[in-house]
């Protein structure tokens, strides 16, 4: 990882470059302080004391290592849609139907498996840090960190509500309004490991939020961007099944119906902190989704 000094930042200390500028945990710093390679400054080792002057380059050596590789996680060899690559982080754009990571009857077949695959080409070690995830039936952009501090920078962005996430769904049902929000507790289920309802009262870490826009209805079918404001499990799929317009597809919360062969619900944008800045990407509707949306969009301009 390396590290431009900008010109707000000359005379600070290395260490405060590691605290306050890239928000490194102490733990992180502590381990980086142990390696030959761990801190180096315009070529040359350094202490967290030494001062930093605009234009140097902070190398960090917070790559994973080989001794953290995890040798259960068995490469798949598939495309990865690279939507977004720098030194800290990834987002891809996964497809329905592939879980993020693996599970109980998925372990070979997960997106955790492409990655290991694409990084084993790159002859890097790593570890499978998904910062968002998603269902295995919905497809769309998801925000991957590549080494301990970017997991902790963006896992703490996302809590803290800095990283924002469109969806796009296919509900059943005709929505006359233009726009609303859903909002209550997700619980599990009583009886059930999988399945979640919404309730009118609940603990806080169970609260969740979804706004949603109307984006074209017609042929029995509403096209919405949805917006969850809070990530709670099924969110989405949950808060729309409650307000009587489940996602199409839905073989969990839904009525059976299967316009396009999958769950119709795609993970569109994706706006995160990343090096440089604020970086926005976009994921492109799957085909079958897309073909079912267009019909419909037809219905509504006719």
């Amino acid at each position: 990882m390396e590290h431009n000094v900008l010109k707000e930042e000359d005379g600070l200390t290395v260490k405060q470059i590691l605290q306050t500028r890239l928000t490194l945990s102490r733990a992180c710093i502590n381990r980086l302080k142990k390696l030959d390679d761990g801190i180096v400054l315009n070529g040359a080792r350094v202490t967290v004391r030494a001062a930093v002057r605009e234009g140097d380059v902070l190398s960090l050596a917070v790559e994973d290592r080989e001794d953290v590789r995890d040798p259960f996680l068995a490469p798949l060899d598939l495309p990865l849609d690279i939507l977004y690559e720098d030194g800290g982080c990834m987002a891809v754009n996964k497809p329905s139907g592939m879980p993020t990571h693996p599970t109980h009857g998925h372990w070979g077949d997960t997106l955790a498996n492409v990655y290991a695959a694409y990084m084993e080409k790159q002859g890097k070690p790593f570890v499978f840090r998904p910062v968002n995830r998603l269902d295995r039936a919905t497809s769309g952009a998801v925000l991957l960190a590549k080494n301990k501090p970017a997991a902790a920078r963006l896992g703490g962005a996302l809590a803290r509500g800095e990283i924002r996430k469109e969806y796009v769904a296919v509900l059943c049902g005709e929505i006359k309004e233009d726009s609303g929000e859903v909002e209550g507790y997700v619980v599990r289920t009583a009886g059930s490991i999988i399945t979640r309802e919404l309730k009118s009262e609940g603990r806080e870490s169970d609260y969740s939020l979804t706004r949603w826009k109307k984006l074209a209805s017609g042929s029995g079918y509403t096209v919405v961007s949805a917006e969850p404001v809070t990530g709670r499990t099924h969110q989405l799929r949950v808060h729309f099944a409650s307000i009587g317009r489940p996602i199409a597809g839905d073989d969990l919360y839904g009525t059976g119906e299967d316009p396009c062969g999958r769950l119709a619900l795609h993970a569109r944008t994706l706006v995160f902190p990343a090096d440089g800045g604020t970086v926005e990407v976009s994921a492109r509707i799957p085909a079958e989704m897309n073909k079912l949306i267009e019909k419909i969009t037809e219905k509504t301009d006719g």
